[in-house]
């Protein structure tokens, strides 16, 4: 009945509980489940905001995961996928160049449903042979929890063009 009437699944009591943990019976527990994805309301409460915090670094792990894999596809908004968008040919350039990044820190802004993350990775040059590089790279997620705007930034990287 409190559902119904817009009550919040993700309300935090004080100590740190959600109301599926304050509930022993099973459908009450089905019930105040959420979907996965970073669906919200548009002021963000602190509990939201705890919420997304820990969200918004699993997503970007994921998008990394896929990235390894080769296909970001199923990480990205429609808009990403399409052939002439220019952030979405900027993450396919990337991946050819950069298989295996490697995740060094995560810096989250629940806000703007954003996630930076800094980045090391192995680069092949005939000139140097192996050299480890750094770069961050600043992603946006839509309220689905797809990525819906990408930004590299070299941190070192002197030859390179980012």
């Amino acid at each position: 009945m409190l559902l119904a009437h817009g009550a919040s699944r993700r309300n935090v009591a004080m100590n740190g509980e959600l109301p599926t943990d304050l509930t022993t019976c099973d459908t009450t527990k089905a019930l105040l489940m959420e979907r996965v994805g970073m669906k919200r309301q548009r002021s963000l409460s602190s509990a939201n905001s705890l919420v997304l915090c820990t969200v918004l670094p699993d997503l970007a792990r994921q998008f990394y995961e896929a990235w390894r894999a080769g296909d970001i596809a199923c990480c990205l908004s429609p808009d990403l996928r399409q052939d002439d968008h220019k952030a979405g040919k900027v993450i396919r350039d990337l991946m050819q160049r950069y298989r295996s990044l490697d995740i060094s820190d995560l810096h989250v802004s629940p806000k703007a449903n954003k996630v930076v993350v800094e980045l090391s990775f192995v680069e092949l040059s005939v000139s140097a042979g192996e050299k480890e590089n750094k770069a961050m790279h600043s992603i946006s997620f839509t309220d689905e929890g797809l990525v819906s705007s990408f930004v590299p930034y070299c941190l070192q990287q002197p030859e390179a063009v980012c």
